[in-house]
């Protein structure tokens, strides 16, 4: 059932690609991430915007049930059996699975922009007074099997997330039809499905976004069967004064492959947001950075966009 992804572009995810990343946030976060040596992963469900997770997945269960070609594709019984599935699959996602989905984001970055870009600092980077570490993927390991995914996000208007409902059901239909299956092939049939539709929720986003370039490294608990990242979950108290659960991921400890590979040996440059853009502002926050890693290598810039944000 290998083509339900053929409209996967391998050439443009991760490992094939590897871009330079941008993670806009305050200089304060910048700081913990140099102390602790680790990037908090969040879980969509507490992000702002709940179409981060939960349009794919809610329009796929909306849409299965009266999706014809799937109907005509298999018996009575075996469709009856299915949707069951399916609609157990995402019940359980909706209420169980989905607390240990996280994700971490990024912007894709030219490699000569030392400026950032102006909609990111305002939207993510504390209103410019922020810094944008530039994270070069070109230096990450591929560990085949990792329960952590890292590709583009695609930029889809409603209208167009609809339409690829059907398209992916009509493939998935034409799929069954040629596979001679059984009552006890359906789980299967059902977790593949579930699958697809999961990725498409994680890496599509509203078109008005398209201008960020985003990218998402994303772990899902239930993928990682070899409990190689499973520590590095807590449970976080948060700014809002609840709590949330985090995954804390350190990009790699020492293995057979290498040595440590850390926060200072990835970063490409971090850059000072414009509200930090003075002399005074710059040289102090570089002093704080460099402070916190003295084995930073990367150089630390000021972007010169000519932005101050009003309090």
């Amino acid at each position: 059932m290998g083509g339900l992804w053929k409209d996967v572009d391998a050439s443009v995810q991760f490992p094939i690609k590897r871009p330079l990343l941008a993670h806009y946030t305050s200089l304060k976060t910048i700081d913990l991430i140099l102390q602790s040596k680790e990037v908090w992963f969040s879980n969509p469900l507490y992000m702002n915007d709940y179409e981060e997770l939960g349009y794919g997945i809610h329009l796929a269960a909306n849409y299965f049930p009266y999706a014809k070609s799937i109907e005509g594709a298999l018996s009575s019984d075996h469709h009856k059996m299915l949707e069951g599935l399916l609609r157990k699959m995402f019940g359980e996602f909706n209420n169980i699975n989905a607390f240990d989905v996280y994700v971490f984001c990024a912007s894709e970055h030219d490699p000569d922009n030392d400026d950032g870009l102006l909609s990111m600092w305002r939207g993510y980077g504390a209103g410019g007074k922020g810094t944008a570490v530039v994270i070069d993927t070109s230096k990450l390991r591929f560990r085949p099997g990792s329960p952590i995914t890292l590709g583009p996000v695609s930029y889809l208007s409603s209208t167009q997330r609809e339409a690829w409902m059907v398209n992916f059901c009509d493939r998935f239909a034409a799929t069954l039809k040629g596979l001679p299956l059984d009552a006890t092939d359906l789980p299967y049939v059902a977790t593949v499905f579930f699958e697809r539709i999961r990725q498409f929720a994680l890496y599509t986003k509203h078109v008005g976004f398209r201008e960020e370039r985003e990218w998402r490294a994303v772990y899902i608990a239930d993928r990682d069967n070899a409990n190689w990242c499973k520590h590095f979950i807590e449970v976080r108290h948060d700014e809002r004064g609840g709590v949330a659960p985090k995954f804390k991921f350190q990009f790699l400890t020492e293995d057979a492959n290498g040595p440590t590979l850390g926060i200072p040996e990835v970063i490409h440059k971090i850059i000072l947001g414009p509200g930090l853009a003075s002399d005074l502002n710059s040289t102090a926050a570089r002093r704080l950075l460099l402070a916190t890693s003295p084995t930073l290598g990367a150089p630390i810039v000021a972007s010169t966009t000519p932005y101050r944000a009003h309090s």
